[in-house]
């Protein structure tokens, strides 16, 4: 009887040891948990909480709550979003602000020049700072092994902050010495590249202004030419071609007014001036050099001549719409047009109308001109074989006409 209440009261010890121990100590437990908290942090106690026994059939499971106390080894850093600190910095130290879309609703836009790809450090704990961490783990033992499991923290490591070997080489602690001289060394980058890019505007603008002068010298003795060219009493003597035909004709500029913006001139032959075709026009000095319309254009007004006596009954050198241009080359004035039905005009500058007294002379330069011109069309491999005809048999007529003014037909 006194040994089985011995017995009794043995047991009713030993058991409720074990149930409270499972085999697996607190000194276990607190050193498991320090093996998990990061190196570079040096742990002063760690308090343990016992929240669980078992879990669904798992005999022995031990739950705990911790907090652990500890300091950090050396300064703890945490990355600086660039949009904090270093591009205020950036721009308070004088980053100049580019042009953006030039919208109504455009902002601000700064060229960084790859400042923003720099990783930037904060500070948030010094050495020796007071640090708590939060979590909790599980054990268990099997036999005479302790097993561990379910390590997590619940506050304390998510801000904590890293050693700055943690982060790449170049990484730079913001307000640091090395910080401010990267921001330096960007803002003196940009200021050297601004400094370029305005001296190549200024090089550009100046180029644009040589450029700008040249032109316009060149417009001015171009419009002082054409002005020479049309001077009132200024005379030409030449030839007008229409098909095969063709006719010795004089054209003197007889007005100028407003900087050749008014001109009037006249058409006569010279063996009968008194019949006169009156063309009224102005001068282009500037005009495209794609445009094929020469700068001095004219337009028909009113005629008193006899189409018949100007070589054939008809010619588009009468009529309302009848107008015409000419290019200035040298002293002579040419009127051309593709299609060689319509009127050619080759005429030269000449000084009175007593200077040239051999109206047969003109008609010769007239027709070997124009013959030079015919034999231009019928090398050139975009000529029709209709306009080739053409060009031969008023080749033959004007071969004809050149023979009898040389002398060497009708006698």
């Amino acid at each position: 009887m006194v040994l089985r209440i011995m017995a009794i009261s043995m047991t009713s010890v030993l058991l409720p040891s074990c149930d409270q121990n499972s085999g697996i100590s607190d000194q276990q437990i607190s050193d498991q948990i320090k093996t998990l908290i990061p190196p570079y942090l040096s742990v002063n106690n760690v308090a343990l909480e016992k929240v669980f026994s078992g879990s669904h059939g798992e005999i022995g499971l031990q739950t705990y709550n911790f907090k652990v106390s500890a300091v950090s080894r050396e300064s703890l850093f945490v990355e600086e979003q660039f949009g904090s600190a270093p591009k205020q910095d950036l721009i308070s130290k004088g980053l100049t602000e580019r042009n953006s879309d030039g919208g109504v609703f455009s902002i601000k836009s700064y060229d960084f020049k790859g400042a923003d790809q720099i990783q930037y450090l904060k500070q948030v704990n010094p050495p020796s700072d007071p640090i708590s961490i939060y979590g909790s783990v599980s054990a268990r033992k099997i036999v005479d092994k302790v097993e561990f499991g379910g390590f997590s923290i619940a506050s304390g490591l998510q801000n904590l902050g890293k050693p700055k070997g943690s982060f790449p080489p170049n990484s730079l602690m913001v307000g640091s010495p090395a910080y401010e001289e990267a921001l330096d060394a960007i803002i003196k980058s940009q200021k050297e590249e601004i400094a370029k890019e305005q001296a190549a505007e200024e090089a550009k603008r100046a180029s644009e202004a040589r450029l700008l002068a040249a032109q316009q010298a060149e417009l001015a003795k171009k419009k002082n030419e054409l002005l020479a060219a049309t001077t009132p009493g200024t005379r030409y003597r030449g030839a007008w071609f229409a098909g095969s035909s063709s006719k010795i004709i004089e054209l003197e500029f007889i007005d100028q007014q407003m900087d050749g913006r008014i001109l009037r001139a006249k058409f006569t032959l010279p063996d009968d001036p008194t019949q006169v075709i009156e063309y009224e026009g102005y001068l282009v000095s500037d005009n495209n050099k794609n445009d094929n319309a020469g700068p001095i254009r004219l337009h028909f007004v009113r005629g008193t001549a006899k189409r018949a006596d100007w070589g054939i009954d008809w010619s588009n050198l009468f009529g309302q719409s009848a107008a015409f241009d000419c290019n200035v080359v040298g002293d002579r004035l040419i009127h051309r047009t593709d299609n060689l039905t319509l009127l050619q005009i080759e005429l030269s500058k000449t000084k009175s109308a007593s200077s040239n007294a051999n109206p047969a002379q003109d008609e010769i330069n007239a027709i070997r001109a124009r013959t030079s011109e015919m034999l231009e069309r019928l090398r050139d491999p975009k000529t029709s074989q209709e306009e080739r005809k053409t060009l031969r048999e008023e080749a033959g007529k004007l071969a004809d006409r050149l023979d009898i003014l040389l002398g060497k037909k009708g006698q």
